[in-house]
């Protein structure tokens, strides 16, 4: 064994046989009697990634590491991260079989009135059809006819879900901590459903599912009873908005929907595409670190109302109250993390995978004393 023709053959691969090259640090140490070789790789910038074999062809020699093994990144794969290398633009793709009859009136004229009520003088002043079009809920196809964008359709669309079937909300109740288990009645699900709408019905008809099948702690205390609900309503709406709107909707990634699952202990909330620019896990809702994958879409849902509380998803513009979808601020993971704080629960748990986004709220544990009702 040369460790140093080992170590000088690894330098030249790193450097001469890797698209970007990759400048790593190689050292011969000695370990029980023997000298080994160790490389520190340094991970590459968002904007640089993937790594790949220079004598392969791009969607060919990029590999992951797997337990102890490597395995090509699929194509989905590659396509998400050559996406960091540029701001996409899929929420902005006209969507070309709708018309602004699919706009859903109520959020539509909603919007607009809230885009007019903070803009200045020369928006407030525009037609209608032009505030759309500015603000990138619509734009112009290639015959020059008005229509609805993908990031329009989604936000203030009246049904989505009949040009983009997928783009909906899956959400499960599972007897026990994993899909694998059953309950004692033999059931795989305790309750399953699609959700569907625009953006806003969305959020609201999930919360009221999770509400449903919510248990209530009740503590006593004197003459008076608390009720404590296991996850702070205010932390599951941020993160499911959050995976609303950054979630990859690109051609592929908009055949995957987003999941919401329960489990004994936690919610689960998946969107597909993994975290986008330069957040990472470890600076999600630090100060002045946030990015958006669907930009227009984020600035949509700043103006686009949010009704809470209504039974079946139902928004109506009589409930419209002064809250909007997002603050679009990069605060959401922040109030995520502070609800949970609030509540003496311990903070989310964040994996970020290149083609999902995955995050855990952990219930808080009853204490002894409390009562329980359903």
């Amino acid at each position: 064994f040369d460790p140093r023709r080992v170590s000088n053959a690894l330098a030249q691969a790193c450097s001469d046989k890797m698209e970007p090259r990759i400048r790593a640090r190689i050292d011969v140490e000695d370990f029980e009697g023997a000298l080994v070789v160790v490389a520190h790789i340094p991970e590459l910038p968002p904007y640089m990634k993937p790594c790949y074999v220079k004598a392969r062809p791009l969607y060919d020699g990029a590999f992951i590491r797997v337990g102890d093994g490597d395995r090509h990144l699929s194509r989905y794969e590659v396509d998400r991260l050559l996406e960091e290398r540029r701001q996409p633009h899929h929420d902005e793709a006209v969507v070309e079989r709708a018309t602004l009859a699919d706009f859903d009136t109520k959020l539509k004229e909603a919007f607009i009135e809230r885009v007019r009520s903070t803009s200045s003088r020369m928006v407030k002043e525009l037609p209608s059809d032009d505030i759309l079009r500015i603000k990138g809920a619509a734009d112009y196809d290639e015959e020059g006819v008005l229509r609805p964008t993908l990031a329009g359709i989604m936000a203030l669309g009246s049904y989505p879900q009949q040009f983009f079937p997928r783009a909906k909300v899956s959400f499960l109740v599972v007897p026990g901590l994993s899909k694998a288990d059953l309950s004692p009645e033999g059931e795989r699900f305790i309750d399953s459903r699609f959700i569907e709408g625009p953006i806003p019905y969305l959020i609201d008809e999930t919360l009221y599912h999770v509400r449903r099948n919510m248990r209530i702690s009740s503590r006593i205390e004197g003459a008076f009873r608390t009720d404590t609900e296991e996850y702070p309503e205010v932390a599951v709406r941020e993160a499911l908005a959050n995976a609303l709107m950054h979630r990859d909707y690109s051609p592929e990634g908009l055949g995957s929907q987003v999941q919401v699952n329960m489990y004994d202990d936690r919610i689960e909330i998946m969107n597909p595409g993994g975290l986008y620019g330069p957040v990472t896990v470890g600076t999600l809702g630090m100060l002045g670190e946030a990015a958006a994958r669907n930009q227009v879409l984020a600035g949509i849902l700043e103006a686009t109302p949010y009704s809470p509380g209504s039974d079946q998803g139902e928004v109506s513009s009589a409930r419209f109250q002064p809250e909007y979808v997002v603050e679009n601020k990069g605060t959401g993971f922040y109030q995520i993390r502070t609800a949970l704080d609030q509540a003496g629960m311990e903070p989310p748990a964040a994996y970020d995978h290149i083609s999902t986004f995955q995050l855990l709220i952990y219930k808080k544990q009853p204490q002894a004393a409390d009562a329980e009702e359903g």
